[in-house]
């Protein structure tokens, strides 16, 4: 945020509505050059600084900010270091620790309350609001060495505890998920939100089944991701700043 804030691409904007509203803007934003990253905040129903924040990465010189490009760098530039990285690259399993930035703030059971978030109703036809638009889901595969899924998927809040999520068929989050439920067993999930720009990106990629999301951040990284182990869902969970919930 503060990176795009320099590069003098930030709107801010104060009492859009989450209904409807916030949505219209983001899209309406989406499709202006150069797009910015559109920062919402006084929300109708919420207090200041609870904020949602939109088209994070639509132009280039954000973009670059993901895989440690100068912000003037070439669209074709772009192009050629993502070939590159993407050619290069050597997962490295995530790292395990005890603490992280991730725990600041920790609320269970009787505390948790999903509306006390702005998700917005983002489009007129849409069943809800989603609050996982911008984010990932992981979720482990319960055979073949316990490998860990990092994907985007639809998630909507239907109530302070419930939240849905939406995964199509033949993604590697679903194949998981019909083989939990073959077993009688319940599936675990963790969705992440404000997660890193670059892991976003990469749950955004086609890959092997098999291959761990994670793994494969940070081999782009050059570096291990430090990752908490969910008290409830045994599952990786990335260790810095963010939200996830499981």
């Amino acid at each position: 945020m503060h990176a795009a804030r320099e590069l003098g691409q930030v709107k801010d904007i104060h009492g859009a509505h989450w209904n409807l509203e916030i949505g219209g803007l983001t899209e309406l934003f989406a499709f202006k050059e150069p797009s910015p990253l559109v920062l919402f905040d006084q929300i109708p129903d919420y207090p200041a600084n609870f904020r949602v924040a939109s088209n994070l990465v639509n132009t280039p010189s954000r973009s670059s900010l993901t895989d440690g490009m100068p912000p003037d760098a070439k669209p074709i530039e772009l192009i050629a270091r993502w070939k590159e990285l993407l050619k290069g690259v050597k997962p490295m399993p995530p790292r395990v620790v005890s603490s992280g930035l991730i725990l600041d703030n920790v609320k269970s059971g009787a505390d948790v309350d999903m509306l006390m978030f702005p998700a917005p109703h983002w489009h007129e036809l849409d069943g809800g609001r989603y609050i996982g638009t911008a984010d990932c889901v992981i979720t482990g595969e319960p055979e073949a060495g316990g490998w860990v899924d990092v994907g985007i998927y639809s998630v909507q809040v239907h109530d302070k505890n419930t939240l849905g999520l939406y995964v199509s068929p033949g993604h590697h989050a679903r194949i998981m998920r019909e083989k939990y439920w073959e077993k009688g067993k319940n599936c675990p999930v963790v969705v992440t939100f404000g997660q890193d720009p670059l892991l976003f990106l990469v749950a955004g990629q086609s890959m092997p089944y098999g291959m761990s999301g994670l793994d494969y951040y940070g081999g782009l990284r050059g570096k291990p991701t430090d990752v908490i182990r969910g008290e409830l869902t045994g599952l990786p969970i990335p260790a810095g700043k963010g939200k996830d919930f499981k």
